[in-house]
C-alpha cells in the first residue's frame, strides 16, 4: 500500500528535505546547520550580530531568535530573510511544526476526525491539548539547544501559538513577534452574525469543509501525480509578479512536497480556531480592504525592518470570515 501511494502522490520527508535544502543552500548566504530532534525538523543559522564597546565579549549575552512559520508553510519560505536576521542575531533557529514542513508526521496524534466535537467544553479541552502538544515540543527543543533566553517570532498561526508559547514559558522569552497572527481573542457580537439562510452557497461549502477537516492540502494529495503542476500553477499566479524562473521552480518544489506529504499538522486548525461569519453592511468596502490587507502581508516572508524595529506588523483581517481562537 506504500508504494501505491507513493507512486500516487509522489512525495516523502526525504523529497521535502531535499527540496528545502535546495532552496536554502541557493539563497541563504550564512552557514546554517539542518538538524532533527525527535519529531521536528529545524534549521540553525549562524548570525553575525554587531556587538556594543562597551560591553565585553565574555559578558554579552547570546542573542538567539526563535522563528515559526504559520499554517501550511514550513521554514523555508523565510529563506530571503535569514541573511538580514542573522545581522541582528548571533543564532537563528527557525523549526517546522510537529506535522507540519518536513518535521514528521507520523510522531503526532493529529487526524481529521480527532479534533471534531459537539460539545463547547470538550472542544476547550481539545484546544488545549493540541496547543500544549505543539508548543511543549518547541520548549523541548530549547532545553536541548541549551537556550536560556530567546527572541520567539511566529507568522500567522504561528504567532499564535508563539503567543501561547509566551504565556507558558515567560522566563524564557525575551521578546515576542507577532508577524500578522491569526485569530481575534473574543469572537464578535452574535447579532453581527450571518445565520445560515442569509449564507451563499460557497460560505455554506466553507463551513461545512471546516466542520469536516477538510484541508487544502488534501486536494492537492486527491490530484495524485498531477499536484505538482497545480502546487506551480497556483503558486505562479499568487506570485508571480515575484517570483520567476529557478527561484519559483525551487519554491513550488518545496511546497508540493510539504503540502502533499501525509496529513497531520494541518488538522490542529479547526481545534483552535473557528470561523466566523460576519455581515458586511457595504461588501465593496469590505472587498476593498481585505485586498489591501492581504497585499500587505503576501506570503510568508518578514518585513525585517518593521519586524525588528517595531516588533510586529499590522494583522490582516477579513471583515468577512474572521477566525476566533477558541481559547
Amino acid at each position: 500500500m506504500s508504494l501505491l501511494n507513493s507512486w500516487f502522490t509522489p512525495t516523502t520527508q526525504a523529497l521535502g528535505l531535499l527540496a528545502q535544502n535546495k532552496l536554502l543552500k541557493r539563497y541563504v548566504r550564512s552557514p546554517f546547520e539542518v538538524k532533527s530532534s525527535a519529531a521536528l525538523n529545524y534549521i540553525v543559522v549562524k548570525g553575525k550580530a554587531k556587538t556594543d564597546d562597551k560591553i565585553q565579549p565574555w559578558n554579552r549575552k547570546e542573542r538567539v531568535l526563535v522563528l515559526m512559520h504559520g499554517f501550511g508553510l514550513g521554514l523555508g519560505f523565510f529563506y530571503e530573510n535569514y541573511d538580514t536576521l542573522g545581522t541582528h542575531f548571533d543564532k537563528i533557529i527557525a523549526v517546522d511544526w510537529p506535522g507540519m514542513g518536513c518535521s514528521s508526521r507520523t510522531a503526532t496524534k493529529f487526524t481529521p476526525t480527532a479534533n471534531i466535537c459537539s460539545d463547547a467544553e470538550r472542544e476547550k479541552e481539545i484546544a488545549q491539548a493540541v496547543t500544549d502538544e505543539l508548543i511543549d515540543s518547541l520548549e523541548k527543543l530549547r532545553v536541548e539547544e541549551n537556550i536560556p533566553h530567546f527572541t520567539l517570532a511566529g507568522h500567522s498561526l504561528g504567532g499564535y501559538l508563539a503567543g501561547k508559547y509566551a504565556v507558558k514559558y515567560p522566563d524564557v522569552v525575551d521578546n515576542l513577534v507577532l508577524i500578522s497572527p491569526v485569530g481575534i481573542p473574543e469572537p464578535p457580537p452574535s447579532e453581527t452574525h450571518l445565520l445560515p439562510k442569509d449564507m451563499s452557497w460557497q460560505i455554506r461549502m466553507i463551513e461545512q469543509l471546516w466542520k469536516w477537516n477538510f484541508t487544502p492540502q488534501g486536494i492537492v494529495r486527491i490530484m495524485g501525480t498531477r499536484g505538482q503542476k497545480m502546487v506551480k500553477d497556483v503558486v505562479s499566479r499568487r506570485f508571480g509578479h515575484r517570483w520567476e524562473g529557478e527561484e519559483l521552480d525551487l519554491i513550488s518544489e518545496y511546497m508540493y512536497h510539504i503540502t502533499a506529504a501525509p496529513g497531520s499538522g494541518e488538522y490542529t486548525l479547526s481545534a483552535l480556531l473557528e470561523p466566523i461569519f460576519q455581515k458586511v453592511a457595504d461588501p465593496e468596502v469590505a472587498e476593498e480592504e481585505v485586498a489591501k490587507n492581504t497585499a500587505a502581508v503576501s506570503g510568508a516572508t518578514v518585513d525585517t525592518s518593521g519586524a525588528v524595529a517595531a516588533g510586529a506588523t499590522k494583522p490582516a483581517t477579513r471583515r468577512t470570515n474572521e477566525k476566533s481562537a477558541r481559547q
